[in-house]
Parts: C-alpha cells; structure tokens; sequence
C-alpha cells in the first residue's frame, strides 16, 4: 500500500473518532452515519450531493472523501439497511431500497384492523369507534402505500363528524340547552329548527341528535353528519317546553316469551319490571313509534303488546295497513 493513501485513511479514522464541539457524546462518525440515512430517506444522492450537503451542513461544516462515503454506506448496510449503488441505471445516485427502522404494516394487518373497527362499528358504541380511530391515525405513520393510509384514517363510519362537536352535543344533551340548529334535510335543502337535544345515538353507522322537535312538535332526530350549525339560545318559556318534550314520551309495556324471553337485551330506554320463567314484562319509553313499531315486530309472535290499550289499537291498525297494502302488492304482480 502506498505510503500516502496509508497516511490518508489513517487521518480520516483518527478524524472519525473526534467528538464534536459542544456534544461530548457523540462522534463524527456516528454524526455522518446518521445525516448521510438522513439525506437517503429524503431522495437517491450523487457522491458530490452527499458532499455538498456535508458542507453545507451546520455541524459539520465540511465534506468527505468517496472511501468515506463507502465507508458509511457499508456501515447503513450492516445495520440491514439495503442500499443500490451508484451506477448508470440509478444516474450514479445511493438509493435507499429498504431500511429496518420502522415497522410496515402489511396487508393482512390492514385488513385484520379494518375487521376489527367494522365489529365496533356494530356494537353502534360511538365513544370506542373514536378511540380506535385515534389509535389507527398514529399507526398510519407505519403504512408505506398511500391508500393504505387513506384507509386508516379515512375508511370508516364517522370520517364526517368531528369527535369534539360530538362532545359538545353531548354537554347540550346533559343540560337540556335549547338550540337553534340549521341542517340540511334529506331534499339538500337547508332548514331551521328550534331543538331540546335529549341524547346521541350510533346506529346503522350514522350519527344521530334526539330530541324534541319544536318545529315539528314532536320527538325526533337529527343526522349529526348534516347539522349546518348549532348555537345555545334562551328561551323565556323554556321550563313549559321541557314538560311538552317529557309529556310527549309514549310508556309502553309488552311481554315476551319463549325464545325472545330467553334471549332478551334491554333496550336504551328499556326495563324488566317482571320476570318469571315463562315471560318477562317489559316497560320502554317510546321516542319513535316507527323505530319501536320495528323493534316488536322483531320479536315475531313471542311478542304481546299490553299498554296503554290506545297504542295497542293503533299498533294492530298499523299491522292492519302493512298487511292490505302488501296483499294489494302481490295481486298487482300477478
């Protein structure tokens, strides 16, 4: 070996072993190691890109030999980074292909989490599905494909309402606050209401506002999705308002038996007031009759309505009209 390259390579590791001004604990070359991984993540670099990033560089301040440079690379490499070398079909640019510093999430993953979030999503528990989308933005970072990242932070149930507004309603729930709401109804058209918020419901992946309607004079929902705006007002008659909304609740009760007895969930606004081993007696606070109409009938012939007498009749006329209107079908398919 020529005398001056030895001199040369010797210079350039007693170099690498300095420490560097104002941070004792860190080398040279475990400095370079780290810009030159910096420089590669950013874009493929040339030796004179490596070079003048060297020397424009505030710590530094200086550029290197290309046996350094080699040097560094082969040190990235045995760390299990996988490194192209410069040659004509990469324009004589270092490409990153690959590196170990980060975990991928890979396709079956994905899918797994996609699984997971849907079988949340039909528990209809609002509050979990946020907390789980929280934690799939901050996996994010680990998706190496853009639809991948499309997919955590944008594939689900709620990308359209934001958690913190939820939070809001849910605080005007609590304290009844009257609202004055504008939203855009199911023709696209922006309409006004005056609002009692009672509660927020997940349901069929949508978000809804109940409450009573004062527009409408009746309970109701809202699509959260679609609310414009919502602002607190005052209302001097508020206390009278109030007793309308409570007044308005329809209670119901009805028995179950057999099968639905046995397999019998309660309901948001649902309690068992009597319970033998033949049936239970169920008392529900009715806030849709058309949401509770489909709720009893589910429960097929296991089901008896028992009061108040007057719901009971207009629940059989209604099964009356379901019931012609379907006969009247079929005769016209005929």
């Amino acid at each position: 070996m020529p005398a001056s390259k030895k001199v040369k390579e010797t210079k350039e590791i007693t170099d690498d072993t300095q420490k560097i001004e104002n941070c004792p604990n860190i080398t040279k070359t475990g400095y370079r190691i780290l810009l030159l991984f910096k420089l590669l993540l950013e874009s493929p670099r040339s030796r004179q890109d490596i070079n003048e990033a060297f020397e424009k560089d505030p710590v530094l301040q200086k550029g290197i030999s290309n046996d350094t440079i080699t040097n560094i690379v082969r040190a990235l490499r045995e760390s299990g980074c996988i490194i192209k070398r410069p040659d004509i079909s990469t324009q004589y640019k270092y490409v990153l292909i690959k590196h170990p510093f980060s975990t991928e999430i890979s396709e079956n993953v994905l899918n797994g989490l996609q699984k997971i979030r849907e079988g949340i999503t039909s528990f209809a528990n609002w509050q979990l599905l946020y907390k789980t989308n929280r934690l799939y933005e901050k996996f994010s970072v680990f998706t190496v494909k853009n639809e991948d990242t499309e997919t955590l932070l944008h594939r689900h149930a709620l990308k359209k309402v934001d958690e913190n507004f939820v939070k809001q309603l849910v605080k005007y729930c609590e304290t009844k606050q009257i609202l004055k709401v504008k939203y855009r109804s199911k023709f696209y058209n922006t309409e006004c209401t005056i609002f009692i918020p009672d509660f927020v419901m997940f349901e069929n992946r949508v978000m809804y506002l109940w409450g009573y309607n004062l527009r409408y004079k009746n309970i109701g929902y809202l699509r959260i999705d679609r609310l414009k705006s919502v602002s607190p007002i005052f209302f001097s008659n508020a206390k009278l308002i109030l007793e309308q909304y409570k007044s308005d609740i329809l209670t119901v009760t009805y028995k179950l038996t057999g099968f639905s007895r046995n397999t019998y969930t309660p309901g948001r606004f649902e309690r068992i007031i009597i319970e033998n081993k033949d049936y239970i007696v169920v008392e529900a606070k009715v806030l849709s009759k058309f949401n509770f109409l489909q709720r009893i009938i589910s429960f097929g012939t296991d089901c008896r309505l028992l009061t108040p007498q007057s719901y009971v009749h207009e629940f059989l006329l209604e099964l009356k009209n379901v019931k012609a209107l379907y006969t009247n079908e079929k005769q016209k398919s005929c």
